[in-house]
């Protein structure tokens, strides 16, 4: 049995839910209103959105209070980022508000002379928003105590979730978006690609194209030129 001796390099993310509370009648009301206060028609015609496009639903939390306004709230909407409401309130049903999110460090063998005589483990922990620049932060944190060079495999440990296969295009048929990434046990930046864009010098010259993080097998294939 093989035995870890982990690093207590832990990086946590807090979950939290905002509620945005929109006070748009200060009187209750027996029933809901239709009408759209002034402020908010003035609002939606100065960024030209016409109130079909619209769905709004007010009604204090109270159990069987009614609601004080009712706008197109029969009409199906493109939830859009509401979604994420009905995940915030799963989280804090499953998880609480004092879930965090743990990416852990953990290795076999000695270290000796800045030299990990074994192998490295990054153990996710399911954090959905674990970054590059948080990845450097705990890369340098493992070199602060002293680990220079590794002699052994770097291990990616995913096992917080077991999940049947995901299918990025079973939701619009757009499985390249960065919205349509399924949840991993060690998710890194979305599960995307950055593409960095840099101008030659003058008018033809080739645009060099960088990608973040660089992928082993990759090959892009570039015919953008200068302008």
């Amino acid at each position: 049995m093989t035995h870890f001796r982990r690093i207590s390099l832990i990086f946590t993310r807090i979950s939290k839910a905002f509620v945005l509370a929109l006070m748009l009648c200060a009187a209750q009301q027996t029933s809901a209103s239709t009408t759209l206060p002034a402020s908010v028609r003035l609002a939606l015609d100065a960024a030209r959105i016409p109130v079909d496009a619209v769905s709004i639903w007010v009604q204090p939390v109270d159990t069987g209070a009614q609601p004080t306004l009712a706008v197109n709230a029969e009409r199906a909407m493109n939830p859009a980022s509401v979604m994420k409401l009905v995940t915030a309130f799963a989280a804090l049903e499953h998880l609480g508000p004092a879930h965090t999110w743990r990416t852990e460090i953990a290795m076999t063998g000695r270290v000796r002379e800045g030299v990990l005589h074994g192998d490295l483990f990054l153990v996710g922990g399911a954090d959905p928003v674990l970054g590059y620049d948080r990845l450097w932060k705990l890369l340098r944190r493992l070199r602060a105590l002293g680990i220079e060079r590794i002699e052994g495999d770097i291990v990616l440990d995913a096992s917080a979730l077991r999940l049947p296969p995901h299918d990025p295009d079973a939701f619009d048929g757009r499985g390249l978006r960065p919205y349509n990434s399924g949840p991993h046990g060690l998710l890194l930046h979305y599960n995307t690609l950055l593409l960095g864009l840099y101008p030659g010098k003058g008018a033809n010259e080739p645009v060099t194209l960088a990608a973040e993080p660089p992928l082993a097998g990759i090959v892009i294939d570039n015919r953008i030129l200068t302008s």
